[in-house]
């Protein structure tokens, strides 16, 4: 499993790649909250966690994310950019 040390090749340029090289309690909390449009404290009643430990976990895995899409080539992120606005 790649974690934040995921290079820009082994990530590829999809967004939902990056969710993919998440860890499982990071990943749930991504699909939990933005995938299925709960707030934080509706996803831990759903994962059976506590709101604090709900945020702790989003918080890390959005930190990651911003890590790992951060190492993406300069040229993967503009046409995403691009293709997003049109």
């Amino acid at each position: 499993m790649l974690t934040r040390h995921a290079t820009a090749r082994e990530i590829g340029q999809s967004p939902m790649a990056l969710v993919l090289h998440l860890p499982a309690q990071q990943r749930e909390i991504i699909v939990a909250t933005y995938f299925s449009g709960r707030t934080t404290r509706e996803a831990a009643w759903v994962l059976g966690i506590a709101p604090a430990v709900a945020r702790a976990r989003l918080y890390q895995a959005m930190r990651d994310l911003s890590f790992m899409a951060s190492r993406l080539p300069d040229g993967s992120r503009q046409a995403r950019r691009r293709g997003a606005a049109e």
